[in-house]
């Protein structure tokens, strides 16, 4: 293995502890909703968290696809992409438990109203998913690719 699939291996596997930390965080967001009444605030951020964590799961699979090929297949601004958007889907995540930590009542009355707007206004779905298509396109030229190449030889 080379350097540069060395380095982006690394890379790779950062980017896969970022998205498996967000989903962890979005599953101990959920396990607080859960156990409260539900507002309408709280059923928009219960549904972005799901769709969200359901697209880290979606990164996370295709960049275990490309983990064990040979050669760098992803380009670094993707791979940096990904990591600025794990980020922060985790500050706000961190954001979201410190005020349920702190007091649901808080939660519900002063912080979910804002929050749930600052999560539409954020992007970070529409980000995740397009990241998403940019790789899934990587990966099939590359599958594409590794295929032509085999049936030729």
């Amino acid at each position: 293995m080379g350097k540069a699939a060395e380095n982006q291996s690394i890379r790779l596997v950062e980017v896969l502890l970022k998205c498996g930390m967000v989903i962890k965080k979005i599953s101990e967001a959920l396990s607080i909703l859960i156990d409260k009444r539900a507002t309408l605030e709280e059923k928009m951020i219960k549904s972005y968290f799901l769709k969200l964590a359901s697209a880290q799961g979606r990164i996370s699979e295709q960049l275990l696809q490309v983990l064990p090929w040979p050669e760098p297949q992803i380009k670094n601004e993707t791979l940096t992409e990904l990591i600025r958007i794990a980020d922060e889907i985790d500050g706000k995540l961190e954001a979201f438990l410190k005020a349920a930590h702190y007091d649901l009542n808080y939660l519900e009355q002063y912080f979910e109203h804002q929050f749930a707007s600052e999560l539409e206004r954020s992007q970070l779905l529409e980000d995740s998913l397009k990241v998403f298509a940019s790789l899934t396109k990587a990966a099939d030229s590359a599958d594409y690719k590794s295929t032509s190449q085999a049936e030729t030889e």
